[in-house]
């Protein structure tokens, strides 16, 4: 009997690492298939950063969390609940390439004042800056050739609750120092796990120079 009331807090905390695992992983998953759904309505839609917010937060069906939650995450650890980083192309890309006159839909209208990076004719592109000089045909800002600049890359870090108390306890108990702005430290004090993700997907349409380079809960 006294070894059993010494074994059981053990197992008891076993288990709820089994359980708090099982609920990390599938969460990944479901994160995973959202972020390439977020992706492929950037590649298809000049990167436009609202739709792919909204084809992420549809695909986020699964997981319990929802605006609600998010909104007690924010409350909890001062920053955003999750947030998708635009990290290609960058804002140099454009300055290498970008140009106006392409047609950009935005919603239901059309409009070619944008400055974007042409997506079609990529080879003949870069045989052009070939011929102009530019070594491997790499723009001077960014370092990039038109073929790299036509791929969008995205980051997302995600908050995620852990099930029980005892779980946050020790995550706050273990959180690093680091400012109001580091994800991972703020995550961390909060009783959080930090799910960081990423992706790269070639773009099926112009790439524009949308203001936002940042996607968070609306």
């Amino acid at each position: 009997m006294a070894g059993l009331l010494v074994s059981l807090p053990v197992l008891l905390l076993a288990a709820l690492a089994v359980i708090e695992t099982a609920y990390w992983h599938m969460t990944r998953q479901v994160l995973n298939v959202a972020l390439m759904e977020a992706a492929r309505a950037g590649s298809t839609g000049h990167g436009h950063p609202s739709a792919m917010q909204a084809a992420f937060v549809k695909a986020l069906g699964p997981l319990p969390t929802g605006k609600t939650g998010w909104r007690r995450i924010r409350y909890d650890s001062g920053v955003p609940a999750w947030r998708i980083d635009i990290l290609s192309p960058p804002p140099e890309a454009y300055a290498d390439f970008g140009v106006r006159g392409l047609p950009i839909k935005q919603g239901a209208a059309t409009t070619s004042r944008m400055i974007a990076i042409r997506n079609d004719y990529q080879a003949e592109e870069h045989a052009r800056r070939l011929q102009a000089g530019w070594h491997e045909g790499r723009g001077a800002a960014s370092g990039m050739t038109i073929f790299q600049a036509n791929v969008l890359r995205l980051r997302l870090s995600y908050q995620l609750p852990p099930l029980t108390s005892i779980t946050r306890a020790l995550l706050r108990a273990l959180a690093p120092a680091g400012g109001r702005d580091n994800l991972s430290a703020a995550a961390a004090r909060a009783g959080n796990v930090l799910i960081v993700d990423g992706l790269a997907i070639e773009m099926q349409s112009h790439p524009a120079a949308w203001s936002r380079r940042k996607i968070e809960p609306g």
